[in-house]
């Protein structure tokens, strides 16, 4: 599947959250393999290590965590966006639609993040 790098790396931040539910054996060891993959994959590590860079070029420091505030968020997605954009081929484990009846309470724009992990997707 292509997708892009932001696209994975927030579909494997929803997994993670999965992650932590319970689920049958044979659909807990598909979650954690898709999980697994997606976490060594370089593009999503390098991505991840860019966001963090960013984050602390462009943020300011604020009750322990740092924050990019209204005023320097236009310079962050100035330098973060192009790179999340770009489009990767990710060859890994789908999903069966069928592990959603065991799966957390989650939101629909956390589906759409999932969309292209499940089996028979058009991703």
């Amino acid at each position: 599947m292509t997708i892009s790098i932001g696209q994975a790396l927030q579909a494997l931040q929803v997994l993670q959250k999965m992650g932590a539910a319970i689920f049958p054996a044979k659909e807990a060891y598909c979650v954690a393999r898709l999980i697994s993959r997606l976490q060594i994959h370089p593009d999503l590590v390098a991505l991840a290590q860019t966001r963090i860079a960013s984050v602390r070029k462009f943020g300011a420091e604020k009750d322990g965590q740092i924050i990019v505030g209204p005023d320097r968020i236009a310079e962050f997605l100035a330098e973060y966006e192009p790179v999340a954009a770009q489009p990767i081929e990710l060859d890994v484990p789908l999903l069966s639609i069928s592990i959603l009846e065991n799966a957390p309470a989650m939101t629909p724009a956390e589906m759409q993040l999932l969309e292209p992990f499940f089996a028979g997707s058009t991703a």
